[in-house]
């Protein structure tokens, strides 16, 4: 049986939150707490995750999971009490500076692909309209990119340019491997949420906004998905 800590690096490595960990791990007491919506027995549950973490990171098995090193359930709290209902445009704006910003700072193509494919990707799930108020799916979406992205360029070496934005048209310049490679994150993504029936919008949207064969796309979904769901699952 896998170590508790173990599981809790790679849910937080995906973009889960501590309490979406404790659901997992400690599922009896998660559901006294969805009845009772006791604080006390938030913080308990979230800490024992926070507290696996830091073992982890204390081991330097942390991986590409983020931590606060100091512990505080608050905002996750929040979150869990009100639907996490947020400014979207807000947030796509944050995103698109500290992308841009990133991409700068990238040492390497491959670093630099990372964040030109994970703005394709945002794209895509944003006009995708995928149900989201409280950011999770978008969370694991990008984890899932972030983990598996330098195995998939290792092998495609195919490269995405986007152009613009903030009061720019943006361009786009991607090939049918790498739309299929987004759709492949997001379906993996949506696949951990238990929300597969919303890829048929992820793949609309695709076909009819890209200029892209839909034969061709499905082949290299047939293609990239079993690396991507090697990674993941």
């Amino acid at each position: 049986m896998e170590p508790a800590w173990k599981l809790a690096v790679e849910m937080r490595d995906l973009g889960f939150r501590l309490i979406d960990i404790a659901a997992q791990l400690y599922p009896r007491e998660f559901e006294v707490w969805k009845k009772t919506r006791d604080r006390r027995l938030y913080n308990k549950l979230v800490k024992r995750v926070w507290e696996l973490l830091r073992y982890a990171e204390k081991k330097g098995a942390l991986g590409n999971a983020s931590l606060e090193h100091r512990f505080s359930g608050a905002e996750e709290l929040r979150l869990s009490l009100d639907g996490g209902e947020r400014n979207p445009l807000a947030f796509r704006e944050v995103f698109v500076e500290n992308t841009i910003q990133q991409k700068k700072d990238a040492k390497t193509r491959a670093d630099r692909q990372l964040y030109e494919y994970e703005q394709l990707i945002y794209r895509i799930y944003v006009n995708s309209k995928l149900p989201d108020p409280d950011g999770m799916l978008w969370a694991t979406i990008r984890g899932v990119h972030r983990r598996v992205f330098h195995r998939f360029y290792e092998r495609s070496r195919e490269n995405v340019w986007i152009s613009g934005g903030r009061r720019k048209r943006l361009t786009i310049t991607a090939s049918t491997i790498a739309l299929a490679y987004a759709y492949s994150v997001i379906s993996a993504a949506l696949l951990l949420h238990g929300k597969m029936n919303y890829r048929g919008q992820v793949f609309f949207y695709i076909k009819t906004s890209f200029s892209v064969n839909e034969d061709a796309l499905r082949r290299w979904i047939r293609e990239i998905g079993p690396l991507i769901l090697s990674v993941v699952l």
